[in-house]
């Protein structure tokens, strides 16, 4: 028999689509929406913190340090930003290098991060330097899925059908696995080993 479940709070707000929602640091939380806005929410005070206006709808975002949130776009945009600041001056920087959507951001050590985006492509980038480091062909269609795994290597997966396995310092492939579905991989999560 299923348990039922129900949700302890509802956080309104977007007016399209939750894309993407990550929990910072703070102990707040981040969502991205269709509607092209990030917000930035306190959910014991079941309330919206800060509005930011973004180039496109919000793919992903990632808090790369304290209270800095970087999100990816569907207008090929990963902006940096600060969630403090005291006006619409939020704005650090752009990393710029996507040609399509960018649809995943992780981070891969304390100071570089990557991107995934629908050109195909995985994008590593120093953080503090605010520049590309490797671009790395990896898919044969959108990628929608990039996770780091427990040993520090990278698996991506999309539309392609394949899941691949990365050195992301060297930009190899250490592993694909091909057709391992027969429709689009949107997810992927590492499990425990038992």
């Amino acid at each position: 028999r299923l348990k039922e479940y129900y949700h302890l709070k509802e956080l309104k707000g977007h007016k399209d689509k939750v894309l993407s929602l990550i929990k910072l640091q703070s102990g707040w939380i981040a969502t991205g929406s269709y509607d092209s806005i990030t917000r930035i929410w306190i959910p014991e005070a079941n309330f919206c913190f800060k509005e930011i206006q973004e180039i496109g709808a919000v793919q992903c975002l990632l808090e790369f340090e304290t209270d800095k949130i970087l999100s990816g776009t569907t207008e090929n945009n990963i902006c940096l930003r600060d969630i403090h600041s005291e006006n619409d001056d939020d704005y650090i920087c752009n990393f710029i290098g996507h040609y399509l959507w960018v649809n995943c951001l992780i981070k891969c050590s304390d100071k570089y991060f990557a991107s995934a985006s629908n050109d195909c492509t995985i994008r590593i980038w120093d953080y503090y330097k605010r520049k590309e480091i490797r671009e790395i062909k990896a898919h044969e269609d959108c990628i929608f899925s990039l996770i780091k795994l427990k040993n520090g290597n990278l698996c991506s997966a999309g539309a392609d059908l394949s899941i691949k396995f990365w050195d992301w310092e060297k930009g190899l492939c250490l592993k694909a696995i091909k057709n391992a579905h027969i429709d689009t991989i949107l997810s992927l999560i590492e499990l425990n080993e038992s």
